[in-house]
């Protein structure tokens, strides 16, 4: 039997609208169901990753904490100020949106400190001559370093463990205070440096944030990119080199301080630390002022002063004179306003400049005295210290009886250091060898006398006015 269709009361037939319309709101409702479920989904997978991720949370990173969007807070555009000033005339507030911090972009800095200019002890590349007992007497808080990084990647220097540093990062843990300079020491080798991007650039970098970098950067208070470019730096690559725009000097030191800033945020650590560029050598010299070094050392500089991140510079001036000093800060002063720390000085060029001297050259009074043939040069005395050690008594008259000893010159230098923005000061710890003429006589600089004057108590005596000016300076 046929089934009519159903029929409307004037005869016409009813179609299948109201079913077609069910199923069509079905499959809508079906479709939205399903949409919504993957939302949810997405959202307990990815929802935590978002929650985390800086550039997707509309929270804010503000020391190294988590801060909810609409919070305000300061920033400032000096990471330290003197202590004649205060960090709130370099201060502004910012407000966290979207991720981001709304306001004046030039103040970059989430925290500021005000910072006593201090005076240290520097090791160099001596880290093991650290002595508690000799750090103690000379009540220095700073202690300064630097590392032989390439020495210590190729495995020239037996140091893997880094047993060399254990005394300078236990004292670091103790309350003291640590700046480690990256030295890079391609010179000494005859190679030039690495181009940007260069699988050896590569290499070094990877062993500078695997190795080094976690080793060394917990204790440094201050981290400088370099030691000393220029004379670490073959002069070749002190030139304007077009192929890679600009010169290699100032090029590879700008990336490696890139490199060790992006480290330290990558790592929630940038404003622990402090990050210098350096140290510039021999800027009292009319080669670095407007000759063959003068352009690397301006792309240097003025990098240093341009980026925000870059919060200082060191220099080192090893002098013929104290107006030698005051030219050097005069003249990177002319460059940035930023702090300057000055992690070595010495008179060392004048002193080797005397060393053919006669010693009785004094009128004959200090030969006479100590029974010396007053026709022996310094160098050949020097020569027989190091066979024998001398009291001190002998070796404090020496310096007395010399034309050229510049008097109290720690207290000398740092006097013309507080003519300028110099936030710090480190000077040599204990004495290194005896060294034959020919070499620069880094020994007559330092605080201890460890190997020309006879032990006290088993211990190095203090050097002839340099301790006791040192730590007149502690107070």
């Amino acid at each position: 039997m046929d089934i009519e269709p159903p029929k409307t009361g004037n005869g016409m037939v009813v179609t299948n609208n109201i079913f077609r319309l069910n199923v069509r709101t079905y499959l809508y409702l079906g479709l939205l169901f399903l949409v919504v479920a993957l939302l949810y989904g997405v959202y307990s997978v990815y929802g935590p990753i978002v929650q985390n991720n800086p550039f997707l949370s509309t929270d804010c990173t503000y020391q190294g904490e988590k801060i909810k969007e609409g919070t305000t807070v300061p920033f400032y555009t000096k990471r330290t100020v003197e202590k004649k000033e205060t960090c709130e005339a370099y201060a502004t507030l910012r407000t966290c949106s979207r991720g981001t911090f709304l306001g004046d972009t030039s103040y970059v800095h989430d925290s500021c400190t005000v910072v006593e200019p201090f005076v240290g002890v520097n090791l160099n590349r001596k880290p093991e001559d650290l002595d508690v007992n000799l750090l103690n007497r000379s009540q220095a808080t700073w202690i300064r370093a630097n590392i032989d990084i390439l020495n210590y990647y190729d495995g020239t220097w037996d140091d893997a463990d880094f047993s060399a540093w254990d005394t300078f990062i236990h004292e670091q843990k103790n309350g003291k205070k640590g700046i480690v300079n990256l030295m890079w020491n391609f010179e000494e080798r005859k190679q030039t440096l690495p181009r940007p991007n260069s699988k050896e650039e590569q290499e070094l970098f990877a062993y500078l944030d695997s190795v080094i970098l976690p080793k060394l950067l917990p204790s440094a208070d201050i981290i400088v990119s370099g030691n000393e470019p220029f004379v670490n730096t073959m002069d070749t690559d002190w030139k304007y080199n077009e192929s890679i725009g600009g010169t290699p000097l100032a090029i590879f030191y700008q990336r490696v301080t890139d490199h060790v800033h992006e480290y330290m945020v990558a790592h929630e650590v940038r404003d622990k630390h402090l990050l210098y560029v350096g140290a510039f050598t021999r800027i009292y010299d009319p080669s670095m002022q407007s000759g063959k070094g003068s352009t690397a050392f301006k792309e240097l500089a003025e990098f240093a002063e341009q980026k925000s991140y870059v919060d200082g510079v060191d220099i080192h001036t090893h002098v013929s004179s104290l107006e030698e000093i005051d030219a050097s800060l005069q003249f990177i002063s002319s460059f940035t306003d930023k702090p300057i720390i000055v992690t070595e000085y010495t008179y060392i060029h004048l002193q080797k400049d005397k060393l053919n001297e006669q010693l009785d050259s004094d009128g004959g009074y200090f030969a006479k005295k100590y029974g010396l043939d007053g026709n022996l040069s310094v160098e050949a005395y020097m020569q027989k210290i190091k066979q024998k050690p001398v009291s001190k008594e002998e070796w404090d008259d020496f310096f007395k009886s010399r034309s050229w000893t510049i008097d109290h010159f720690i207290l000398e230098a740092n006097s013309i250091f507080s003519n300028y923005n110099v936030y710090g000061s480190t000077f040599g710890l204990v004495q290194g060898g005896i060294t034959k003429g020919d070499s620069l006589p880094w020994y007559m600089g330092f605080l201890f006398s460890k190997t020309s004057v006879v032990y006290k108590n088993r211990e190095p005596q203090p050097n002839y006015q340099y301790f006791d000016d040192f730590v007149s300076l502690q107070h």
